[in-house]
């Protein structure tokens, strides 16, 4: 034990002293971002009785539709790119053996888009929007062809997820959210604005690897073409994106939480049980936070260079910009990867309904725990929820979006379409908000799915999952209950690495269908998400009473996630029946 620490205070001054001489190198100071911006006051009120607010850093009154003239559809963004880039390059394919891009120009995607959109004329289809295209194929520079061909011809293009089978088509054809060209630019050009000085350029490079059929990616892609940019595609198989970010060495990422958790979970595995990493990792994060919070993002300082610089080249060693959606991202983790990156993080908040997202954080704002103001394409007012206590004049509600990037209804579902918008514009998110200080939205509950306990207590399960997916045993979580019981019981698919390093340490082994039934396990997963529940605030009937570990995640092939990896809530409730009722039977 000496030795060890003999060994720990000798690297320490050793690294203090090389701290010293870096800092006195250091003559120039960063540059803050996001420099003129009031953080403060992020968003203001247009309409007194209504509590409608709008960006604080967009002065016009009406929401900004287009920010370039050459590219007010979305067939005329690569026209613009090919400008912006002088024909540089546009889409890439990773070439495995020569571990290189293989890359084309705008030129010649211009053409092959042309080529398509006259090809299905040819094949007799007709010009114009009564016209439906469904493209089914995986992340590629096919799919780009096929869909701004389409685009050329004034089509209607239909995104298909190419894992899902025939069941997840017919979900997505029925679901049929109606977007128009309009409402996606001004989506696109709200979230560039927005972005300021960080925003994508002609010099940027993205590896396009979350699904194509999904708005958030193609938004991203999209915006990455109307300015000039770059598009590499991932390989293919998911288990190779570290190797695919090694080739491509993206600059700009779009991410949902999972991506940016799995790292961060692997570099806490890796120093766990090391006092000098545990030390070393500590100090390094201290120091990058106290810049983030002057507004300094930067790779150049000692800290990166000792700790986190392998944390970067994981990525490429060359990204300044993530994109992160779909999904709740965890504040421990967003600031550990703000630390670990030296690039800009931000976050959005939406739904297909209204394009990609209606909220965005401002770079250069280092709170964590909301996603950011209203973007300039938008207004969002808060409506009452008396049911669940909530109410507008208290500054939270269920969260309306009004603007062009409002969707024009469901296809063919007028019914469906009325209850989620309204006769003025407004658009119903089904989710709880509630406004900050500094004019920034939090999403705290959601309205759907929402059900009283025998005791009459309501109960917003998803909002009681995202308090315990902050345990370190969750990967995914599914919480039920009903009006019959007293209690909640949930459906817990554990986090593998996490359980298999605490079973090791305590000499419990076994395939992790085993481990899953293990009583001590059980036993240790359940006590943790209790004491997050009881540190988050849950009340005592949101706490739960008994767990089901799984040893499968919920997936799309397993019917269990919407294509937008949405929780499948009444099929979970089928397909976990028996245990379900096994718990409420051992509880009674």
């Amino acid at each position: 034990m000496e030795s060890e620490w003999y060994n720990v205070w000798s690297v320490v001054s050793v690294t203090l002293s090389i701290i010293g001489v870096y800092s006195l190198m250091a003559f120039r100071k960063p540059k803050p971002i996001g420099e003129g911006i009031n953080f403060d006051e992020q968003s203001v009120v247009t309409d007194n009785e209504l509590l409608v607010r709008k960006s604080q850093i967009y002065e016009r009154s009406d929401p900004l539709t287009h920010l370039f003239t050459d590219a007010l559809t979305l067939d005329q963004v690569l026209s613009r790119g090919s400008k912006e880039s002088v024909d540089g390059n546009c889409l890439g394919t990773i070439n495995k053996k020569s571990n290189s891009v293989d890359w084309i120009t705008y030129a010649q995607v211009l053409e092959r888009i042309n080529n398509f959109g006259n090809g299905l004329i040819h094949m007799g289809l007709k010009c114009g929007q009564n016209t439906f295209i469904g493209i089914y194929a995986t992340n590629c520079v096919e799919y780009v062809f096929a869909e701004y061909g389409a685009y050329t011809q004034s089509m209607v293009v239909i995104p298909l997820y190419d894992t899902l089978g025939p069941n997840a088509c017919r979900y997505i054809i029925n679901k049929g959210v109606m977007l128009t060209h309009k409402g996606i630019i001004s989506n696109i050009c709200a979230v560039l604005y927005q972005m300021g000085d960080e925003a994508t350029n002609k010099n940027d490079t993205m590896l396009s690897f979350l699904p194509l059929a999904h708005m958030f990616e193609r938004c991203c892609q999209s915006a990455v073409f109307m300015v000039g940019g770059k598009t590499a595609f991932f390989s293919g198989d998911i288990k190779y994106l570290p190797e695919d970010m090694q080739i491509v060495k993206p600059t700009v990422l779009a991410v949902v939480p999972r991506v940016l958790t799995r790292v961060y979970d692997k570099c806490h595995s890796n120093i766990k049980g090391s006092k000098l990493k545990e030390w070393l990792l500590r100090k390094a994060i201290e120091s990058k936070q106290s810049e983030i919070e002057r507004r300094i993002i930067r790779k150049n300082s000692i800290w990166d260079k000792i700790v986190f610089k392998k944390i970067r080249n994981g990525l490429g060693g060359k990204v300044r910009l993530i994109v992160c959606g779909a999904a709740p991202l965890s504040p421990n983790v967003l600031e550990f990867m703000r630390c670990a990156l030296g690039c800009v993080i931000i976050e959005g908040y939406g739904q297909t309904e209204c394009v990609c997202p209606c909220t965005l954080t401002l770079p250069g704002d280092y709170e964590t725990g909301h996603v950011g103001p209203p973007l300039p394409c938008c207004s969002i007012r808060l409506e009452s929820v008396p049911e669940m206590e909530y109410f507008a004049s208290d500054g939270k509600g269920e969260i309306c979006v009004k603007g062009p990037i409002v969707f024009k209804g469901y296809f063919k579902d007028a019914e469906k379409t009325s209850i989620v918008t309204q006769s003025d514009g407004w658009l119903k998110t089904g989710d709880i908000g509630q406004w900050t200080p500094n004019g920034t939205l939090r999403i705290i509950d959601r309205k759907k799915h929402i059900f009283k306990l025998s005791q009459g207590e309501y109960i917003a399960p998803e909002k009681i999952e995202s308090v315990y997916s902050k345990s370190q045993f969750v990967a995914q979580i599914f919480v039920y209950g009903e009006s019959f019981k007293s209690c909640l019981v949930a459906v817990v698919v554990p986090e593998v690495s996490v359980l298999t390093l605490w079973c090791r340490k305590n000499n419990i082994r076994g395939t992790l269908r085993d481990l899953c039934q293990n009583k001590d396990v059980k036993r240790a997963v359940m006590n943790d998400l209790l004491g997050v529940g009881k540190k988050e605030g849950l009340l005592g009937f949101e706490q739960l009473r008994d767990i089901y570990l799984h040893y499968e995640a919920f997936t799309i092939d397993n019917g269990l996630l919407t294509p937008t990896l949405k929780t499948k809530r009444i099929e979970i409730r089928n397909y976990f029946g028996r245990q379900l009722e096994d718990m409420y039977r051992s509880l009674d």
